[in-house]
């Protein structure tokens, strides 16, 4: 989805899974800069910026390829541009409300995004960290104009995706558990959220009707369509690949133990 929307000539993507906004101890952290205590606010403010460091460049650790291997912010954000949006923190005035710092974080990492589209001639960007959906609330607290794109998968298709991954689960009950866990914490977040804030997308949809899905989409950004968004090429070999890859005692345990969830997004008939 990132990508097709970076067609768009209004929406830069940003180049990278930033994780900026995906970790679960951020809130703890950001509630903390808003205490009286200097000395919890320093090491508050400490922690953030060690954090942003190890996101600027990093290393994955499978892969032939160690050019392939490289992660990081330094993919499209300046080295100052970081620094300066970090300098933010250090100006935090003291008995801040807890909301103002969560919103001086989401100006903070808007800043890097907006700096970036800025070299596209971009005024809006778009970013994909798939565990977003799982900090849905916080994020919402971050940004005020906050548009979050929720997209959704046969989890038995998911299964098959993660097992072919180096970290993901070897076992397909397994994988079949890691999809249910986390698509039902991203959906309860999700929810939580005021209706025009927040738009679920089955992946499935996209793949067999771009123009109509797409099109949904866009009307719900508020932006313009563009006819460039169809040049992207969905690929539909994944789509339903469980049924020959999935093994059979796997199939069972999905529509046994996760046939409610399967029914409520679609993927099996509730007859």
């Amino acid at each position: 989805m990132q990508s097709v929307l970076g067609l768009h000539h209004l929406m830069a993507k940003i180049p990278e899974e930033t994780k900026l906004m995906s970790l679960v101890f951020l809130p703890e952290i950001l509630k903390e800069l808003s205490w009286a205590n200097p000395v919890r606010r320093q090491e508050g403010i400490k922690t953030i910026k060690e954090v942003w460091a190890k996101l600027y460049a990093y290393r994955i650790s499978w892969g032939k390829d160690p050019e392939a291997g490289k992660r990081g912010l330094f993919k499209f954000a300046e080295p100052q541009w970081v620094e300066q949006a970090l300098g933010q923190l250090d100006g935090l005035r003291p008995g801040i409300l807890e909301q103002e710092v969560f919103e001086v974080y989401g100006h903070m990492v808007s800043e890097l995004f907006v700096r970036f589209a800025a070299t596209l001639n971009k005024p809006l960007w778009v970013e994909k960290t798939p565990d977003n959906a799982l900090m849905a609330g916080f994020i919402a607290r971050c940004f005020g104009n906050l548009r979050l794109i929720n997209i959704v998968r046969d989890g038995r298709d998911v299964a098959c995706s993660l097992m072919d991954e180096p970290w993901g689960p070897n076992d397909p009950c397994e994988a079949l558990d890691w999809w249910a866990k986390r698509l039902t914490a991203s959906m309860d977040q999700v929810s939580r959220l005021p209706e025009p804030t927040h738009i679920t997308i089955r992946y499935e949809d996209l793949i067999l009707s771009p123009e109509l899905v797409l099109r949904r989409l866009i009307t719900f950004l508020g932006l313009k369509w563009e006819s460039e968004l169809l040049s992207h090429k969905f690929k539909r070999g994944s789509l339903g690949r469980f049924r020959k890859d999935l093994p059979a005692h796997a199939q069972t345990y999905a529509l046994e133990k996760y046939g409610d969830i399967l029914r409520r997004l679609g993927y099996v008939s509730s007859s």
